[in-house]
């Protein structure tokens, strides 16, 4: 998605035409899960995740180690993980873009969204991105790697609902927008097919030789 004014039409569209926007800082969201633990977890296995689209390198392959430096409580740290989990194993597709794997490779920085921030040395960076398409088969198109100047976000797309995280570059201005009726992936996932943005569907075969290619 390279085209300045479908960058812009995207967010007219999706920040100033929705019919109802719920928006969340960091305090609304820390207030929501002290007062309801888990809500994580289940709002992933309660909704259908048709789509995701990661712009940002987050900690969806997280593991509970990566986390304890961020997530001091454990209740929180299965809540989270419980939810990248459902996200990666379930049968929605996941499209991320080639700006956020190539900044993760270069900086091994990873935003965990409303905690803060871990990183990874250079020799553990290839395991953190193969156990991203673990859930793979030959069979599955699940792993897309598109090109894209959309940055900073990530879209959670479900029937009829999507949620919309955002954040700034210093890590500290972040909303999640919850966008009852908009249909963002579909309008995403036609302009993929439209200006043939996506560079690769991945196996675990297939990730393994990118990821040779790339960290070396």
């Amino acid at each position: 998605i390279n085209d300045r004014s479908y960058v812009q039409h995207f967010y007219e569209k999706v920040f100033k035409n929705a019919a109802v926007k719920l928006t969340y800082n960091r305090e609304d969201v820390e207030h929501i899960r002290s007062t309801h633990p888990g809500i994580l977890a289940s709002f992933a296995q309660e909704r259908q995740i048709e789509s995701s689209f990661i712009f940002s390198p987050i900690g969806l392959s997280a593991s509970e180690e990566n986390l304890i430096p961020v997530i001091s409580s454990a209740t929180e740290r299965k809540d989270l993980l419980s939810f990248f989990e459902e996200i990666l194993s379930g049968d929605g597709a996941i499209f991320f873009s080639d700006d956020a794997l190539k900044l993760f490779i270069d900086t091994g920085r990873v935003h965990v969204p409303f905690y803060g921030a871990f990183e990874l040395p250079p020799s553990g960076r290839t395991a953190y991105l193969r156990r991203m398409v673990q859930h793979s088969s030959a069979e599955k198109a699940k792993f897309h790697l598109i090109y894209s100047n959309l940055s900073r976000m990530v879209i959670l797309c479900m029937p009829n609902f999507s949620l919309v995280y955002t954040v700034d570059h210093s890590l500290e201005n972040e909303k999640i927008h919850l966008l009852p009726g908009a249909d963002i992936g579909k309008t995403l996932k036609k302009q993929i097919e439209k200006n043939s943005l996506e560079v690769a569907v991945f196996n675990q075969e297939l990730w393994d030789k990118y990821l040779q290619e790339k960290i070396s």
